[in-house]
């Protein structure tokens, strides 16, 4: 991995994670507007606090080397919940930034894929 894509990593790294951290801190702070979207598609409000649980633990995870594909996979599941309550309840106008944030995450989750924890142990270091 040359110098460009280790800084492109690290910039989409830090936007993505201040974006599910602040985020997840408005929906923990009870801000209305954020929780909003659970209650127009019928969903319990402890829902709200599940994904700003998730989403904090995946702001903290893309940061770490070994954790930031599959946090970045999660982003985008997140993504494909916003996407559909955009499309289906919002204008969807709104797809935009939320098409660009996932790409962000894509990214990463491909960059960063040799460096993730698996199954099989611990990743190869160069």
């Amino acid at each position: 991995m040359d110098q460009k894509e280790k800084r492109l990593i690290k910039v989409f790294s830090i936007i993505l994670s201040l974006v599910f951290a602040i985020s997840s801190i408005a929906k923990f702070s009870g801000v209305e507007l954020l929780h909003l979207p659970f209650k127009e598609m019928s969903l319990s409000t402890w829902y709200g606090y599940f994904i700003a649980v998730l989403e904090m633990l995946m702001a903290m995870g893309i940061m770490k080397k070994n954790t930031s594909s599959i946090s970045a996979v999660g982003m985008n599941v997140i993504f494909a919940g916003m996407s559909f309550y955009f499309y289906n309840y919002q204008t969807p106008l709104y797809l935009i930034p939320t098409g660009i944030l996932a790409l962000m995450a894509i990214t990463v989750a491909y960059l960063t894929h040799d460096d993730c924890i698996t199954a099989q142990g611990l990743p190869k270091t160069q």
